[in-house]
């Protein structure tokens, strides 16, 4: 038969790999950009997602700001990503941009619509929404970026100087810290139940 001690220690042992397996598992990856340029200014944070290709990440979120003096010219906060259906194999069109929403990690393989970059997005980009009445496309083309901006579903001005640069952050969950905080007063618990 097995001791109490032995079996408090193998509980303890599963429910502390449970915890430090399920922290470092829910962790989502963010990249802080910036746009600059002739007329253009941005910054905000991508949320990005694994697609199981360690190559290519999937961008399912966005915040920040962003302005332009060019073309239409407005200024707002980042409402979020354009709605519509994309693939890689399947990119979305409209009126303004093709984009796909994919992010590449390893700057590796970034080809959309028979066109390739050696940069973070492909050619067919990221399209995002400011204000709720104006979308933004900022896509890579060869060794630079460039931005189409405009009235959602009007004609596009094209900044052929956009300037974009990312930075990679891994930001734990608040569920995350709330798991290990309830790990944590479990072991504090035991420990004092154990030496009184």
């Amino acid at each position: 038969m097995l001791s109490r001690a032995f079996l408090r220690t193998f509980i303890f042992s599963a429910l502390t790999c449970c915890l430090f397996a399920s922290w470092a598992g829910a962790s989502t990856i963010t990249e802080s950009f910036t746009i600059g340029g002739s007329g253009l200014a941005g910054s905000g944070t991508l949320t990005l997602t694994s697609t199981g290709d360690p190559n290519v990440d999937e961008i399912t979120g966005i915040s920040g700001s962003f302005s332009t003096t060019n073309g239409v010219g407005f200024a707002g906060s980042i409402t979020g990503l354009n709605p519509g259906s994309y693939s890689s194999t399947n990119p979305t069109a409209n009126s303004l941009s093709t984009y796909d929403n994919l992010f590449y990690p390893s700057q590796a393989n970034a080809t959309c619509a028979g066109a390739s970059s050696s940069l973070l997005l492909d050619n067919c980009g990221l399209d995002f929404l400011v204000g709720g009445q104006y979308q933004v496309n900022l896509f890579g083309l060869g060794s630079g970026y460039l931005l189409s901006d405009g009235l959602i579903g009007g004609n596009a001005y094209v900044d052929s100087n956009a300037a974009a640069t990312f930075a990679t952050g891994i930001t734990p969950e608040p569920s995350s810290f709330a798991l290990l905080g309830t790990g944590v007063l479990a072991f504090v618990g035991a420990m004092r139940k154990r030496l009184a």
